[in-house]
């Protein structure tokens, strides 16, 4: 299966790695696109 996230700049996005992971715990094939703002301020590229 397929989750498709877009991720954004607003406070659920610093909980994404944690359901990145669930996902991919249940064998579902993760994707993501995310805006400046979500990369700049949220996400650790290198742990996801």
């Amino acid at each position: 299966m397929n989750l498709y996230l877009m991720i954004c700049g607003a406070g659920p996005a610093d909980h994404i790695a944690h359901m990145i992971d669930l996902a991919k715990a249940r064998d579902w094939d993760v994707y993501s696109v995310a805006t400046p703002s979500a990369v700049e301020h949220f996400l650790d590229l290198d742990a996801l």
